[in-house]
């Protein structure tokens, strides 16, 4: 009887000891984009997040993009357009200086790999130097609450160009702390011109993002001129009209009225 009791207790001890099944942690898989800039310095951006929810339920991901924000001296204010989710329902509003779209219904549970494809187009994206037209762009964004097992970014320029005239870089980390990375290479054709750039990053935890920059000489692109800036400004335009007609209306009444006074 004491060798069964023994035994029973030597058998608990290592069932105890043995590893559990392990409960799958929320994370995406990967976050993959695919950015085409055009001669008119639109960016044409295809976003592919494979998120897995693991054992968790839920009803679908935010995705935050940022549309004012500050590199440097130069301060960017972009404008989205053309946004799409195919096979989701999606809402979009602004949050501060960035736009939510909200991916999912309320009634319809979701656990487990999901894909989610996001497609829009950003104007207003470069700026513009002397000699060079820049870039600034967040690729993953730093508002994940989970973490990033593989992010991938590629760039098709507008036309091929030599290799020492494209600039590029990229950083990791939280927004607070990034540090450069190296895992980036230039996409060549058969004539060794550049047609692109490849950007990857491996395990990126909570909160943390890949961001890149790209620079390129004056003259890819359509810089925007005075006919465009009227377009964009037109409402501040017509303000500043109405108020200066109020002044010289207001100035001809005071003017009158002194020489009646005469």
């Amino acid at each position: 009887m004491l060798k069964l009791i023994t035994k029973f207790i030597v058998f608990l001890v290592f069932a105890m000891m043995m590893p559990m099944g392990r409960v799958q942690a929320e994370e995406i898989k990967e976050f993959v984009v695919f950015m085409k800039i055009d001669a008119e310095a639109r960016l044409h951006v295809a976003e592919k997040i494979s998120y897995d929810f693991g054992a968790e339920t839920r009803y679908g991901i935010y995705r935050y993009l940022p549309i004012k924000y500050q590199d440097g001296f130069y301060k960017y204010n972009l404008r989205l357009e053309e946004i799409e989710v195919p096979e989701y329902k999606f809402v979009t509003s602004r949050v501060g200086d960035k736009l939510l779209i909200k991916i999912g219904e309320e009634g319809k549970a979701l656990t487990g790999l999901q894909f989610y494809g996001i497609n829009y187009s950003v104007s207003k994206a470069f700026a513009y130097s002397s000699d060079r037209d820049e870039l600034s762009w967040q690729v993953t964004g730093n508002g994940w609450p989970v973490g990033i097992k593989l992010a991938r970014a590629e760039i098709d320029l507008p036309r091929a160009l030599p290799a020492e005239q494209v600039i590029a870089s990229c950083t990791v980390g939280p927004v607070e702390k990034t540090v450069a990375c190296a895992n980036w290479s230039l996409v060549k054709n058969d004539a060794g011109l550049v047609t692109g750039i490849a950007f990857t990053q491996k395990n990126l935890q909570a909160t943390e993002g890949l961001a890149i920059k790209l620079s390129l000489p004056k003259g890819v692109l359509d810089r925007p001129g005075v006919w465009d800036w009227i377009r964009e400004n037109y409402l501040v335009l017509l303000l500043l009209g109405l108020v200066i007609v109020a002044v010289l209306r207001w100035r001809k009444l005071i003017i009158s009225k002194l020489k009646f006074n005469k």
